[in-house]
């Protein structure tokens, strides 16, 4: 979620309540009209200026830049759960030379975390998630709605209803990871319950397993699409 700016030195940092593995997926919608806004559900339009591919954060008591020219980078964190992402404006290593442009809270008693970065044009928005082996076994799916609209889902024969700005953990009862599952998506629609999505999808057993149902236009008829990851 985006905050006001506040600057912050490295040596200020308290002690470590956490010692994770962050795993970074940046998801550019540089083909798409409008992107989510995390913190409020609506999708809002942005100019065409390029984004940034670094940022800095502090871990163990030091600033660490963190590179995401790629679409995925990984690290280790040591720090609490109160992760502050920063850029930096100057060339030193005082609080003055960097500034506070993301906060947000990681899952305690966690080993993965995925954040999510939404990238469009100047814009960037995080969205934790934790993947830690008991929260996220390999071979389920996460489906997040990172609509402005609630959705009923059914998957095969698992049914769920899915607010705005949210995730689920689906089960497949596939009878093998080669089938894949009939996917039906709807949403509430001046008065009525519309299908907006239907595909089918299938899972792998050894891997992660994540579903982003987004809203490439914002218009008010929903024309909703669906991009995977798997790692």
């Amino acid at each position: 979620m985006l905050i006001s700016p506040v600057c912050v030195s490295a040596q200020e940092a308290p002690d470590a309540a956490l010692d994770v593995n962050i795993r970074f997926y940046k998801w550019s919608f540089i083909n798409s009209v409008v992107m989510p806004n995390i913190s409020t559900g609506e999708m809002a339009a942005q100019r065409a200026k390029k984004a940034p591919n670094e940022f800095w954060i502090i871990s163990d008591g030091k600033w660490e830049r963190v590179n995401i020219s790629e679409r995925t980078k990984s690290i280790s964190y040591k720090g609490v759960k109160d992760f502050k992402i920063y850029r930096r404006t100057g060339d030193g290593e005082s609080s003055s030379d960097f500034q506070e442009i993301a906060r947000l809270t990681l899952p305690e008693k966690t080993r993965e975390v995925f954040i999510l970065i939404f990238q469009r044009s100047d814009s960037l928005k995080f969205y934790p998630m934790d993947i830690s082996p008991d929260a996220l076994p390999k071979g389920k799916f996460v489906l997040m709605n990172i609509t402005s609209t609630p959705v009923a889902v059914r998957w095969g024969t698992e049914q769920k209803m899915l607010p705005s700005l949210s995730h689920v953990i689906l089960t497949p009862n596939a009878k093998d990871e080669r089938e894949a599952l009939p996917l039906q998506i709807a949403a509430y629609v001046a008065s009525k319950w519309e299908l907006v999505y239907k595909s089918r999808m299938r899972t792998y057993t050894d891997e992660h397993n994540v579903m982003l149902l987004y809203d490439p236009y914002g218009k008010k008829t929903p024309n909703f699409n669906i991009q995977t990851l798997n790692f």
